[in-house]
C-alpha cells in the first residue's frame, strides 16, 4: 500500500513515541462562556483529507450495525439505494453517540467528518467486519441537519458549571438516567480511578525479595 502521510500539526505530540509521529492530533481551544468561565478542551484530529483540491482536517467514526434481525433493517441491502433511510435509523437508535460525534468535530474545527458503516462478515462471527460504504459531512451542516444546536450545548456546560462551582474540589461522575430526563452527579474518592495492580503478573517465587531476606536466603543456602 501507499506509505502513510504525516500532516504537521505544528507541534509534536507528548503521547507519541519520540521516534514516531502520533496516529491521532491534538488542537488546544479555549472559549469565553460569559463573565464567569473560561472552558479549555483538547480536540482530538484523526487525520486529513483532500477536498476540492485542499487539504483539510478530518475526523473518522464507525457505525456497527446492530442485529437486522432486530431493527427491521438491513444495511447491505439498502446502503446503496437507501442510505438515508440507514442513517436515519442510526439517529433514532444512537442520537447521543452521532451527536457526540459531531459536537465534538464543530469544537475541533475540522473541516470533515466521515462516518463508516460497518457490518459483520457474518452476523454470528463477532471478529469478522467489513467496511461496506462511507458518508462524509461538514459538521456544521451535519449538526443542522441532525438538529443539534450549538448554543445549547454550551448552554448545558455552562449550567454544569453554575453547579460544580459550589462544589468542593474533586473528582466527581455524571450519570444521565437512560429512561428519564435527570442527571446525577457522585463524588468519587481521590484514589478510585487509580490503578493497584501491577501491569504484568509476577509468581511469587519469582519476585525480588527485599535486601534483608535476600541476604539471609545467601546465608541459608
Amino acid at each position: 500500500g501507499k506509505p502513510a502521510r504525516v500532516h504537521d500539526l505544528g507541534h509534536a505530540s507528548p503521547y507519541a513515541p519520540e521516534t514516531q509521529p502520533s496516529t491521532k492530533g491534538h488542537i488546544y481551544k479555549s472559549w469565553q462562556l460569559g463573565d464567569k468561565y473560561e472552558v479549555a478542551a483538547r480536540c482530538d484530529v484523526d487525520g486529513v483529507m483532500e477536498s476540492k483540491g485542499q487539504t483539510v482536517l478530518a475526523n473518522f467514526r464507525a457505525m456497527n450495525e446492530f442485529d437486522p434481525r432486530i431493527t427491521g433493517v438491513d444495511w447491505r441491502q439498502k446502503i446503496d439505494n437507501q442510505r438515508g433511510a440507514v442513517l436515519a435509523t442510526e439517529l433514532k437508535n444512537n442520537s447521543n453517540k452521532l451527536s457526540k460525534w459531531t459536537a465534538q468535530a464543530v469544537l475541533g474545527g475540522v473541516e470533515a467528518l466521515k462516518l463508516g458503516y460497518v457490518t459483520r462478515v457474518h452476523h454470528k462471527d463477532n471478529t469478522r467486519h467489513a467496511v461496506i460504504g462511507t458518508q462524509t459531512f461538514k459538521p456544521k451542516d451535519f449538526a443542522a441537519q441532525i438538529n443539534l444546536k450549538t448554543e445549547s450545548c454550551w448552554g448545558i456546560i455552562h449550567a454544569f458549571l453554575d453547579i460544580f462551582a459550589k462544589m468542593q474540589d474533586g473528582t466527581y461522575l455524571i450519570f444521565k438516567d437512560p429512561n428519564r430526563a435527570i442527571i446525577r452527579i457522585y463524588e468519587t474518592p481521590a484514589s478510585a480511578f487509580e490503578s493497584h495492580y501491577a501491569d504484568d503478573y509476577i509468581p511469587e517465587n519469582e519476585q525480588a525479595l527485599p535486601a534483608e531476606a535476600a541476604a539471609k536466603q545467601d546465608e541459608d543456602v
